[in-house]
This record gives structure tokens, C-alpha cells and sequence, in this order.
């Protein structure tokens, strides 16, 4: 491909030679000084080959080949002034769009009221929440599909950054009435004695409970899985199970009929972060709706203490 060498402000130096008929309207025009007008006209005549302006004394009058140009150009540089009002427009926040990717239990947890804010700070933004993908999410972010995640991490991923938000700690959800409902809190081994419902191997929290299982010489051997956490939380309310539950995603719940109960001893907790894809760098929007979660987790962090 051969370089073009005429540049954008000798394409409007054209257009405003040809609407103002005189260089040195011109050159007022576009701020600068009219020899550097003059300058860029007589490069591009040289590129093209061809004369674009006659110049008398009295009157600047455009060629045929100079018209031809101005056509042209209107709609180049009338183009590229627009791109460059939307570039600028999202680097400050005015337009743009940007997509996460969350889990069912974090996009109900964590991500709605920070969807709130952003959009009272830059509603010109588009936000996307996509929290379907169980099992997927970081394949949608190696695809492009999403600009980054709010998920729970696994640190082996190496294609990934991971920016750790909180630690999020499982509780034992348990019918009422269940035996263990009378304690205030459960070891591990009381909750291994009963049926548990589970989140499939895929998910993130079957890997987080079978490794804290497997550390304390117990085997995880759910009896009923299930994708949904209302389903989860129906199946052990009907008395078919007991379940854990992350606590980020417990007050979003209807927990009638239910009780929680934390873990005593040996911990279930699970790292919940921004995951992005390395050597890919974050849109304008996405950084700025990362930096208001991040500074939304550390406000709920300093209040709690």
C-alpha cells in the first residue's frame, strides 16, 4: 500500500481556501499563519500533480481539480472530526460502552448498586451485565466478548490478571428444624454427616469446597446439583439437603424457612476480584467502572471495622 502523504489539516486548509476564497481568511480561520497555509497547498499540488487554486492579486479561484478535492474532502474531514468527538467524548466519560461479566451470585451481590453509581456519575455510558455464562466466564473474556469480570479466581489461570477484592466466606444454609439449625455455628464434620446440594464440578465454589474438604481428609460427595441459587436454596428449604452459600449473595435471598450458619474451624472462602485478559488494557469506561468498584469494596471494607 502506498502512503498518502497529505494530512488532515491539509485536507481543511482546502475546504476553507475554497468556502472563504482568500489565504489569509484561511489561515485566520484555521489559527495559524497564512505562509503555513500556503505551505500545505502547494504540497498537496505537488502530491497530486495538479493545481488546485488560481491566484490573482485580487482573488483566489478554485479548479476544477480543486473541486473534485473539496468533495472529496468534506466527507473525509467531516468523517474524521467525527471519530475524533467520540474518541473524545468516551476518554471522558460523555459516550461509550462497557460489557462485565460476573456470576449469578457476585451480579447479585456486588455488581447492582455499583451499576447504580456509575451510571448516576456518567449516564451518557452504556453498562452491560452478562451473568449467564456458568463455567465460562473467562472463556468470554479470552473471546472479547466481555471487557473484563467480577468473578471468583482461580490464581492458576496464567492468561489472566486478577485484581482481588474481597474475600468471600461460605455459610452452611440448613432447613429449620434440621438438627444442626439448634447450633450457632458447625464444624466441617458435623455438616459431611448430612446430604449436600451442590453448584456443578464446573463452578468455581464445587472447586473452593472440595479443596477445603479434601484438606480436612473429608470427602465432597453432594447428592444434588444444581446451577441456580434460588433452586439451591428451595431444594434445602423442601428438607432435600443442606447447602453452602456465599455470603456476598445472602442478603439478596428469601430466607424464610432457613437458617445460616458459619463455619467454626476450618474456613470456606473464596477470592472474589476483577479478572482481565494480559497485555489487553481497559477501555476509558471499564477503568473507570473497575476504579469505582474497587473504591465501593474498600469504603464497605473501612465501615465494617
Amino acid at each position: 500500500m502506498k502512503l498518502i502523504n497529505i494530512e488532515a489539516a491539509d485536507l481543511q486548509s482546502v475546504l476553507a481556501i475554497a468556502e472563504l476564497g482568500s489565504f489569509r481568511a484561511a489561515a485566520l480561520a484555521l489559527g495559524c499563519s497564512q505562509p503555513a497555509i500556503t505551505a500545505r497547498i502547494q504540497r498537496v499540488e505537488a502530491i497530486l500533480g495538479l493545481k488546485l487554486f488560481y491566484r490573482t492579486t485580487r482573488r483566489v479561484t478554485i479548479t476544477e481539480a480543486g473541486q473534485r478535492l473539496k468533495l472529496r474532502a468534506e466527507r473525509t474531514v467531516a468523517d474524521l472530526a467525527s471519530i475524533v468527538q467520540e474518541f473524545n467524548d468516551e476518554a471522558q466519560l460523555k459516550r461509550g460502552r462497557v460489557v462485565l461479566g460476573a456470576t449469578s451470585t457476585v451480579a447479585a451481590g456486588l455488581v447492582p448498586t455499583a451499576v447504580k453509581q456509575f451510571k448516576e456519575e456518567w449516564p451518557g455510558v452504556e453498562v452491560v451485565v452478562i451473568d449467564d455464562f456458568f463455567g465460562r466466564e473467562l472463556g468470554r473474556l479470552a473471546s472479547g466478548e466481555i471487557d473484563f469480570a467480577v468473578i471468583p479466581f482461580d490464581p492458576e489461570e496464567r492468561q489472566y490478571n486478577f485484581q482481588k477484592l474481597l474475600d468471600d466466606a461460605f455459610m452452611v444454609m440448613v432447613p429449620s428444624g434440621h438438627p444442626l439449625s439448634a447450633q450457632r455455628s458447625v464444624e466441617l464434620r458435623d455438616v459431611a454427616k448430612y446430604p449436600i446440594i451442590s453448584f456443578p464440578p464446573n463452578s468455581t465454589a464445587w472447586g473452593n469446597l472440595a479443596r477445603v474438604f479434601a484438606e480436612a481428609g473429608l470427602p465432597y460427595e453432594p447428592i444434588l446439583l444444581t446451577r441456580n441459587i434460588l433452586t439451591k436454596t428451595a431444594m434445602v428449604r423442601a428438607g432435600l439437603g443442606i447447602s453452602f452459600i456465599a455470603g456476598l449473595v445472602t442478603p439478596q435471598l428469601n430466607l424464610d424457612g432457613l437458617k445460616l450458619l458459619p463455619l467454626r474451624g476450618r474456613k470456606a472462602t473464596r477470592e472474589i476480584g476483577i479478572a482481565t485478559l494480559r497485555g489487553k488494557p481497559l477501555q476509558p469506561a471499564a477503568q473507570a467502572f473497575v476504579k469505582l468498584l474497587r473504591s465501593r469494596v474498600a469504603q464497605a471494607r473501612r465501615a465494617s471495622r
